[in-house]
């Protein structure tokens, strides 16, 4: 009689130990140089991300303030005074919080960037590989610190808007339909 076949699960589990030992040969290969290397460019993604997602989210935010105020300032004619005071009060509490963030993100990420600082000073990859792992775990208690933030930053935002723009469509309406 000849021999039996492997199961299904035997073979695909041998072929995963043959490619993870493939894989563990190739990574014995590499020379400090090639570590260095893709240590070094890791390094510049991770940098050249975070800035450019931090800048773009402020300048949209920035933006939708500068204009509403713009907004608001040539508004100041044709919609009602409380409406005008209401609006402008409810985005000045906005922008405060909004700037308060931005100042505890600044303070965070200046102590961040200076401990990283000196991790790639001495160019340790084992440190700096630690430190992301470090980074990741933390983010659940920074993502509870900016929702704390932007929630009402977000409700001041919106109550300004929709009393702003409601009185001036309502305004609109009656000099348009009215008149």
């Amino acid at each position: 009689m000849g021999a039996t076949k492997p199961s299904i699960s035997v073979r695909a589990t041998l072929k995963k130990e043959k490619l993870n030992n493939s894989q563990n040969e190739n990574m014995k290969h590499l020379d400090q140089d090639e570590i260095q290397e893709a240590f070094n460019l890791y390094k510049d993604i991770y940098v050249n991300a975070y800035d450019k997602h931090k800048s773009y989210t402020t300048l949209v935010i920035s933006a939708g303030y500068v204009i509403f105020f713009n907004f608001w300032k040539s508004a100041k004619d044709i919609v009602p005074k409380e409406v005008l005071l209401i609006s402008g009060l409810s985005m000045t509490i906005s922008v405060s919080i909004f700037i308060c963030y931005e100042i505890y993100k600044m303070i965070q990420d200046g102590f961040f960037i200076k401990k990283l600082n000196k991790i790639l000073i001495h160019n340790n990859v084992a440190d700096f590989v630690s430190e992301m792992q470090k980074v990741q775990e933390r983010e659940d208690a920074y993502y509870c610190i900016w929702l704390s933030f932007l929630v009402p930053t977000l409700i001041t935002a919106f109550v300004g808007v929709f009393f702003l723009i409601g009185a001036f469509s309502i305004e609109a309406f009656h000099e348009l339909f009215t008149a």
